[in-house]
């Protein structure tokens, strides 16, 4: 008989299931909205230089910040820098939606890249937040079950998102 505890057992906690509910739901979001992005503006414009272009307009904001807003994670309130880091990309992705629906990305498609830029900034604060507020929720001896938890659950969301859009 294997000792080991469930692999499960993090999800006893109400706390940890919300985290992980919010986990999914955000990455799937984010994988939804890339591909919804892509796609139209490779519609509007018929260039593959357009795609590899909102690519970068998403890798640079996140990767030129991301390593501030850890140390930002580590020095304030977690719980407060994660929910506005989703207010900020939910109103990103409000902005994509009324820019995209009132005909303005026809003509202007760089309202496109400043919609995906300013989500991928807020990401970069959220990413810290979130990954370290598992620490606060979870007791320590639990930590590596809640990692490989966290993980997965992300992934899927990932690949939800991408393969469903």
């Amino acid at each position: 008989m294997d000792d080991r505890p469930s692999p499960y057992r993090t999800l006893r906690l109400p706390a940890f299931r919300w985290y992980i509910l919010s986990t999914v739901a955000a990455s799937l979001a984010s994988e939804v909205q890339s591909v919804a992005v892509g796609w139209h503006l490779y519609s509007l414009t018929g260039d593959p230089l357009a795609l590899g272009l909102i690519g970068l307009a998403g890798a640079v904001p996140f990767l030129a910040t991301v390593l501030f807003a850890g140390h930002l994670a580590d020095l304030h309130n977690r719980k407060r820098i994660g929910l506005l880091a989703l207010l900020g990309t939910l109103s990103c992705s409000v902005f994509l939606a009324t820019v995209t629906l009132s005909g303005l990305a026809a003509t202007h498609h760089g309202l496109l890249y400043l919609g995906v830029a300013g989500a991928s900034l807020a990401r970069s604060f959220l990413t810290p937040a979130r990954g370290a507020l598992v620490a606060e929720i979870i007791p320590e001896a639990w930590m590596e079950a809640a990692t490989r938890m966290r993980t997965a659950c992300f992934q899927l969301g990932q690949v939800i998102g991408r393969s469903g859009s």
